[in-house]
């Protein structure tokens, strides 16, 4: 009697299962008018026009030194943003100018 097995004792491959159904569509967009609800109240201020670039396209720089014989390994000269001063101050940096 014939067997559905193979040589090898493997049973035969099932039939390909179908694809997954798509998944449903994504919802319509609100009719334009709706989304003027959640549109700001006029009494709010105008748009701020972007700042201003630096003059000379380099941001201005707070030159900075430590003590060499305090820290043997350099950097003993740095020009820091004016934010980070207080960050190399807590490092033994001091300001020069």
């Amino acid at each position: 009697m014939p067997s559905s097995r193979d040589k090898k004792g493997a049973a035969p491959a099932a039939s390909k299962a179908k694809p997954p159904a798509p998944a449903p569509a994504a919802p319509a967009q609100p009719p334009a008018d709706a989304s003027a609800s959640n549109a700001p109240a006029a009494s709010a201020s105008p748009p701020q026009p972007p700042a201003a670039p630096p003059a000379a396209g380099k941001a201005k720089t707070v030159h900075m030194t430590r003590d060499p014989e305090l820290h043997p390994v350099g950097p003993h000269k740095a020009d820091v943003h004016p934010e980070e001063v207080d960050n190399y101050a807590q490092h033994g940096w001091v300001r020069s100018e």
